[in-house]
């Protein structure tokens, strides 16, 4: 009786051995992918200005950016959805950013990804907050 109970056991545990190894293994998985993902920063909005259009450009409402990431300043070029004037108000504001190349890119405020060019950057000295 003793090697019936013991047989039932071992096999109710299987499955359970099963998922921990599975679950091991997914586990790995994603941790070896986050170490080869880009890293995002925090980024600080400094300063909004409206885009001055150059000759070539149309008249789409525009922003230039400045954004602080480490001891860096990027100056993006952002341009909101039709009619949204949000940017205007968003001085101050931390947010994740990472930059790739030429581009910046975060999440908007409703999590969609967003890419904007980076015009202009520049290294900041320690401690400044601009």
């Amino acid at each position: 009786m003793n090697r019936t109970r013991s047989h039932a056991e071992s096999t109710s545990r299987r499955p359970q051995q099963i998922l921990l190894v599975l679950m091991a293994v997914l586990c790995s998985i994603t941790a070896a992918r986050c170490q080869n993902a880009a890293s995002y920063q925090v980024g600080t909005i400094l300063e909004v200005k409206e885009h001055q259009p150059t000759g070539n450009e149309d008249s789409t409402k525009r922003y230039d950016i400045s954004v602080k990431v480490g001891n860096t300043a990027y100056l993006v070029l952002f341009t909101p959805q039709a009619g949204s004037n949000i940017a205007e108000y968003k001085t101050g504001l931390d947010f994740p950013v990472l930059v790739e190349g030429k581009t910046l890119k975060f999440a908007d405020a409703l999590g969609r990804p967003m890419t904007v060019p980076i015009l202009s950057q520049k290294q900041l000295s320690k401690g400044s907050p601009q």
